[in-house]
């Protein structure tokens, strides 16, 4: 049984190996399905609460044997992001193509070429460990001159404050093959055995297999807050 004290008690460098996180992902992604498809292009809208707390009971389940805490940990975390990550195609490839003509002289660019990419983190980007965090993005990839496929892949990371990369996972939102703009999510349960700090979800887009070149992919922080912290009194509603 996992002794939680004493995997707190030793130094971090034991606790988080980023060889452990790597075969924990790959441990994941055999545990894991991929999401049933919904009608249209892409997978269909994620739906909050239900489906979320039925994919963690359902990756507790499938990781529960994962050998080392931090394996289970990052098993876990890969397990929940495959069977909740949602993308819903919102404008067609021929949209987005004719609005990026419209304001460059009619004209495409030479390849397939990322324009736009929007995330929020929700319901805030502050939580304590067991509590729901989602991460919703936007995207807008344009065709190139020439014809043929796309195929775009997301990939996404969460790294700790020493460097150390929990997880990654990588999903494509176009199963149609499609440029066009896109609407993903995906939601996890933040794990007991994570330490109160900050945290930077790192994410990267391929689009037919090259790394998107762009400003655009900027690292967003959560903060994961310790047992006893209050959140800063922006993050408090009032009425």
């Amino acid at each position: 049984m996992f002794d939680q004290a004493a995997w707190q008690g030793l130094p971090w460098k034991a606790r988080y190996s980023r060889k452990a996180v790597l075969l924990a992902f790959a441990a994941a992604l055999g545990a894991c399905t991929t999401p049933a498809r919904g009608p249209g292009q892409g997978h269909t809208a994620a739906k909050a609460g239900g489906a979320q707390s039925s994919a963690a009971q359902q990756c507790g389940a499938t990781t529960s044997g994962v050998v080392g805490a931090l394996r289970g940990v990052a098993a876990l975390v890969s397990c929940q992001f495959t069977k909740t990550y949602r993308a819903l195609q919102t404008q067609s490839q021929t949209q987005v193509e004719q609005s990026y003509k419209k304001n460059n002289h009619g004209q495409l660019p030479n390849e397939p070429t990322l324009t736009a990419f929007t995330t929020k983190i929700s319901p805030r980007a502050q939580v304590r460990r067991k509590e729901e965090l989602g991460v919703a993005s936007n995207l807008t990839v344009v065709p190139g001159r020439t014809a043929g496929p796309v195929k775009i892949e997301h990939e996404i990371s969460v790294v700790d404050q020493y460097g150390v990369e929990w997880f990654k996972g990588r999903k494509q939102p176009n199963d149609s093959g499609q440029a066009g703009s896109y609407s993903t999510s995906f939601q996890v349960e933040v794990p007991s055995e994570m330490e109160a700090g900050t945290y930077a979800v790192v994410q990267g887009l391929y689009i037919n297999g090259k790394p998107a070149s762009s400003n655009l992919l900027r690292r967003q922080s959560f903060r994961v807050l310790a047992q006893d912290e209050a959140p800063p009194a922006s993050m408090v509603a009032t009425n």
